[in-house]
């Protein structure tokens, strides 16, 4: 409900399979969204909603490994949830490990540090992936218990995201009421 919103949405990655379905889903709710995306292509998007639900939509064109456009982005928009779905995939990670590193961890470290500065109250969910685990070849899902790990530039990635995540909450979150954080770890998706 867009009354549940005192400000936009946040959703990086928004140009990709996953963030376009958020940002369709939640402009569809009404709800206001600040897209952030490295592309300016909506490519999908506009196959996902009707026009007159764009006028809801601030597309913020940006790499999320830049410090500074996370914490521009952030703080000049009023944003009172994030949805951190930016990230290199598994190819693109094996092809330039260091691009994976700065998207998928870096980028996850500059969500967190803009939180920390941050003087209003905020909701973020950030995304990772199921590949966190160390890959012990099991025929059932992974449990939030099972170590992480990673044979594989991605996998690492995200277990260190996962990883820093964690520390953040411990260490500047744990007694803040006014920034809750959650992780999801997606699997792989097909469609929407």
């Amino acid at each position: 409900n867009s009354n549940d919103f005192d400000g936009p949405v946040l959703v990086t990655g928004a140009g990709g399979c996953i963030g376009s379905w958020v940002v369709a889903l939640l402009l569809k709710a009404n709800i206001s969204v600040v897209a952030f995306d490295i592309s300016k292509n909506k490519k999908r998007l506009k196959l996902l909603i009707d026009n007159e639900k764009l006028d809801k939509l601030t597309w913020v064109v940006g790499d999320i490994a830049n410090t500074e456009s996370v914490a521009k982005v952030i703080t000049n928009n009023g944003i009172c949830s994030i949805i951190h779905l930016a990230a290199l995939q598994v190819p693109f990670c094996i092809d330039d490990p260091i691009a994976g590193a700065k998207v998928n961890v870096i980028g996850t470290l500059n969500i967190l540090e803009s939180l920390r500065k941050l003087n209003n109250a905020c909701n973020a969910v950030i995304i990772t992936s199921d590949k966190c685990y160390h890959n012990k070849e099991i025929h059932y899902g992974y449990k939030e218990t099972d170590v992480l790990g990673g044979k594989d530039p991605y996998s690492g990635s995200k277990a260190s995201a996962e990883i820093l995540i964690k520390s953040y909450i411990s260490s500047f979150f744990k007694n803040n009421s006014e920034i809750r954080i959650a992780t999801a770890r997606a699997g792989n998706v097909i469609g929407g």
